[in-house]
């Protein structure tokens, strides 16, 4: 696996710089894109919160909904090819928050198809983008 550090170019209010952490998986792995998104420390933000921001921001171009499955507290979808899914997860002992996304294919039938891999990358890419920049222009999380 290989990790990639890409400095952005805002500060959170503790004046550290945001950063995203991108985890590139070998072909065979379940997650082939995985992002960290540092915010500014917001212990009393939870996930449906955020929800409603993303919803507020993304709907009605795309849908957001609660995921159905394990490690991710919602999905911003925008086919049944297409998808981000994301959780918000907080660290009291570094007192960080930060938001965990990564491209999917929402729907079952979908997800064999693409069957993850570079193929799903290609087709996640630019939703992830689009997600990525949300949160770092987002003033809910700054």
């Amino acid at each position: 696996m290989i990790a990639q550090r890409v400095h952005g170019t805002n500060v959170s209010a503790a004046n550290s710089p945001c950063y995203t952490l991108r985890y590139y998986a070998n072909p065979g792995g379940a997650t082939p894109f995985m992002a960290v998104k540092q915010i500014a420390h917001k212990p009393d933000l939870t996930g449906e919160q955020a929800k409603a921001a993303f919803k507020a921001h993304f709907e009605p171009k795309y849908t957001v909904e609660d995921f159905k499955g394990p490690f991710r507290d919602f999905v911003v979808i925008k086919n049944p090819f297409i998808g981000v899914a994301i959780k918000l997860q907080h660290d009291m002992q570094d007192r960080d928050s930060k938001f965990v996304y990564s491209g999917v294919a929402p729907s079952l039938w979908a997800r064999v198809l693409v069957m993850g891999g570079l193929i799903g990358f290609i087709f996640w890419k630019g939703l992830t983008n689009e997600v990525e920049a949300f949160i770092e222009s987002a003033p809910e999380f700054k």
